[in-house]
C-alpha cells in the first residue's frame, strides 16, 4: 500500500480547536468588552480628541469587527471598516486568546497605521482586552443572562 493509498483509506483526524468558544460566543463577548471599555473614564479620556476607526482581525477565523473612537466615544461594529485607521491582526485565535488570558505584550500581534493612531488605539487595546479577560471570567450581560 502506498502513501497515498494509506491517506485515503484512514480517517480524517479533527482539527485541535483553537478557543474554547465558537466564532458567535467570541464575538459576543468581544462586543461585551468594548461595551464595558468604553464606559472606563481612562479610556474616554484618552481618546476625547480622537476620530479613529480601528479593525480588529483573527486571521484563522474569518472573523473581524471594528471599534470606532469619536471624542470619548468607543462604539462597537461587527462588520470589518473599508478604511481603519489602525488594524490589529492575530494570526489566529489560539494567539488571540492567550494574549487575553496572560496579559502580557503578545510578539505575534501586527499592528499597521501611522504611529499617533496606533497610539491612541493602543490604549483601547489595551482596556478592551484587560475587559475581555474579566468577560470571559465572568461571561455575564447586565440582565444576568449567559452570553457565551
Amino acid at each position: 500500500m502506498t502513501m497515498n493509498q494509506r491517506q485515503l483509506n484512514e480517517p480524517p483526524q479533527a482539527a485541535a480547536p483553537s478557543s474554547p468558544w465558537s466564532k458567535r460566543a467570541a464575538l459576543r463577548l468581544i462586543q461585551r468588552a468594548c461595551v464595558l471599555a468604553g464606559r472606563e473614564r481612562a479610556v474616554r479620556l484618552h481618546i476625547r480628541q480622537a476620530r479613529l476607526a480601528a479593525r480588529w482581525a483573527l486571521s484563522d477565523w474569518p472573523l473581524e469587527w471594528t471599534t470606532f473612537m469619536d471624542r470619548g466615544v468607543l462604539s462597537f461594529e461587527r462588520r470589518p471598516a473599508r478604511r481603519p485607521d489602525v488594524t490589529f491582526t492575530w494570526p489566529s485565535s489560539a494567539e488571540f486568546f492567550r494574549h487575553v488570558e496572560s496579559g502580557i505584550e503578545d510578539p505575534s500581534l501586527i499592528t499597521e497605521g501611522e504611529s499617533e493612531a496606533c497610539r491612541v488605539a493602543g490604549w483601547v487595546r489595551v482596556a478592551l482586552l484587560e475587559t475581555l479577560r474579566e468577560v470571559i471570567k465572568h461571561p455575564f450581560d447586565e440582565k444576568g443572562q449567559r452570553l457565551a
